[in-house]
């Protein structure tokens, strides 16, 4: 690679003599080959992979079940063993030329040139409108049945179809999955929601339950209760299960689910319950400190969704010492995914600036997936250590790591209320 360009304003301009790849599995698996060969290849990486949000990889020999971070630090470590094959921190904003002479502007400015290009953009999942869809993409709300199938037997699951297409991945999630429940529908009313569905489709879709609400039974495709209503299912009655949340100080070495097809610790299994309880959002198996577990999905759904704004606070360890320009570009936003961060706050702890590995507090109103390793990343930081000491007014103050306690009710009613007073503490 020949770099080019007044190096002191920080300018490049980066020649591949073969090609660029993306930093997906596929533009990795493409940069192994041609490094393999003594090809010169630039690597750009969005950090933006398709299967990021997705708690594990699925489906590929002898990597079945690791995360896709762990994935893509293995195939960074094996490129890392050949010298032409260079990787950068960007995307590719813009492309032209013809063979042999190619230019590629990237998103920080720079231009690279190169003979060949390698598109390896992937798929990319344009998922509808729903308030707070995107921020479970991948882990309470999936898209292939070979993929997340094995790990939801025996649960059961709503099912969001638009086209045809859809209908032939629900019969398939049918037969992987042990149960699917779903209110009465008819294929009138199916097709009233723009659903396309063929009546032999609609035929398999064997699982519809009759409902009665207070007396009277149910048939469309909706009905609201509380706790005070009677509802029964098939003539057995329903009660609403007691609601709880606790408090957990996750360690290391814990994933933040349910179960884990790799035997690995779950937060749930820390947490003394009789109820089904799951994690409200996550932690990464190396990050630490407090996470809320419940079984109120009114409650998970506030504290997720992005327009409740609920300051969640860190403290990051960092592999070096970013100057302050990076750090106020960070808090001012960047762009992620297509979409750009909301403004944080960000402040040094303990002399940071003395320190070769420093440690500093970042405070963020918004929860993407691992979007405080990958905001410093993009400046050229990488994450030692990370740990998360405030969720709103809550605190891990008093809980060693592994130990959990119940939310008191006032505190779940200051949750609860979090939109209508913001600034509380």
């Amino acid at each position: 690679m020949v770099r080019r360009g007044p190096h002191a304003a920080g300018w490049f301009v980066h020649r591949a003599a073969h090609g660029g790849a993306g930093a997906g599995p596929g533009g990795l698996s493409a940069a192994l080959c041609l490094g393999r060969a003594g090809r010169q290849v630039l690597v750009l990486d969005s950090g933006s992979w398709r299967n990021v949000p997705s708690g594990a990889i699925h489906n590929f020999l002898s990597r079945d079940g690791v995360t896709a971070d762990e994935l893509r630090a293995t195939a960074l470590a094996q490129l890392r063993q050949y010298p032409s094959v260079k990787v950068q921190a960007a995307s590719a904003e813009a492309a032209g030329g013809e063979p042999g002479n190619f230019q590629v502007t990237l998103s920080d400015g720079r231009v690279a040139q190169a003979h060949r290009l390698v598109l390896a953009t992937g798929v990319e999942d344009v998922l509808p409108d729903i308030p707070g869809l995107n921020e479970r993409w991948g882990q309470s709300v999936v898209h292939c049945p070979y993929c997340h199938g094995w790990e939801r037997a025996g649960l059961a699951l709503g099912v969001l179809a638009y086209a045809e297409p859809r209908s032939s991945a629900v019969l398939v999630t049918q037969v992987l999955v042990t149960k699917v429940t779903s209110r009465a529908l008819t294929l009138d009313e199916i097709r009233s929601y723009g659903i396309v569905v063929d009546s032999d489709s609609y035929q398999a879709f064997n699982f519809t339950f009759a409902f009665a609400v207070a007396g009277e039974t149910v048939a469309g495709p909706a009905r609201d209760v509380d706790e005070s209503s009677r509802v029964a299912v098939d003539g057995g009655p329903v009660a609403p299960e007691p609601l709880e949340v606790h408090a957990l100080n996750k360690p290391a070495g814990v994933v933040s689910t349910a179960r884990d097809t790799h035997g690995r610790p779950t937060v749930v299994e820390l947490v003394r319950s009789h109820r089904r309880l799951y994690p409200v959002g996550r932690l990464d198996a190396d990050s630490t400190g407090l996470l809320l577990l419940t079984n109120d999905g009114d409650l998970a759904n506030l504290l997720m969704a992005r327009a409740s704004a609920v300051p969640r606070t860190y403290y990051v360890k960092l592999e070096g010492r970013p100057d302050a320009k990076a750090l106020a570009k960070l808090e001012q936003g960047i762009t992620l995914d297509g979409r750009r961060t909301v403004p944080c706050q960000i402040r040094p702890l303990a002399k940071a600036a003395e320190r070769d590995k420093p440690w500093y507090e970042i405070t963020l109103v918004e929860g993407r997936y691992h979007q405080v390793r990958r905001m410093f990343e993009r400046i050229g930081q990488a994450v030692v250590k990370l740990k998360r000491v405030r969720i709103a007014f809550l605190t891990d103050r008093g809980l060693a790591p592994g130990r959990f306690r119940f939310l008191t009710g006032e505190e779940i009613s200051r949750l609860k209320n979090w939109k209508a007073a913001p600034k509380s503490d």
